[in-house]
């Protein structure tokens, strides 16, 4: 679950980033087919007064995207789920003028921008994701993103030094090279916490 948090970038200071986002990981297209299904566990989970008055609130714009995971560094099992990191949301969209064929532009990112994440000074884990077909019951617009990832560090403090290194230069330098999707890009700081849902049965009521 990530939330609105802090980060120092000398690239760019993105403004209206998400409230909340959720995000989900599941083991094989089948299993969130089900879980987005009507009467599935989203459908159920959105019922909670949280997320009903979010979806009320008249300035909310609520969308889901499911993505392929690309992950690059083991995951933080270790940490507890109240742990809290700060973590770097980062999407890529595609323009409708774009010259640049996606298959060339993600084999260039994947090849070049890849390792330059991975060099990041106080990384915890880093995440690329891609689109995938899915299913879904749920009455939400469909994001279009390209494109995202996750660059997770401990705190505010910790991303702020990295997106002030080295690291950080060079991975601008290799933007303005590399190929173009022509659609802009976004990056947000969220503060970000990891939850472990709990099955509900369908009698059961909450």
């Amino acid at each position: 679950m990530h939330i609105p948090g802090a980060g120092s970038d000398p690239y760019g200071d993105d403004v209206d980033g998400p409230t909340l986002v959720l995000q989900c990981y599941f083991d094989n297209p089948v299993a969130l087919d089900l879980a987005l299904a009507g009467h599935g566990a989203f459908e159920r989970l959105l019922q909670h007064d949280v997320f009903r008055d979010l979806q009320e609130a008249s300035a909310c714009e609520v969308s889901q995207q499911a993505m392929l995971v690309r992950r690059y560094t083991p995951p933080a099992d270790e940490a507890p789920c109240e742990t809290q990191r700060c973590t770097y949301l980062v999407a890529y969209e595609r323009g409708e003028a774009s010259s640049t064929g996606f298959d060339a532009w993600l084999a260039d990112y994947l090849t070049h921008h890849v390792p330059l994440l991975q060099a990041f000074p106080g990384l915890l884990e880093l995440e690329v994701y891609t689109p995938v077909h899915w299913t879904s019951a749920l009455p939400f617009a469909r994001a279009q993103a390209a494109q995202r990832n996750k660059v997770v560090f401990a705190d505010s403090a910790a991303l702020s030094d990295a997106l002030h290194s080295p690291v950080r230069h060079a991975l601008r330098e290799h933007s303005r090279r590399a190929p173009s999707l022509g659609g802009g890009s976004t990056h947000y700081p969220m503060t970000s916490r990891s939850l472990q849902l709990r099955p509900v049965n369908d009698r059961e009521t909450t």
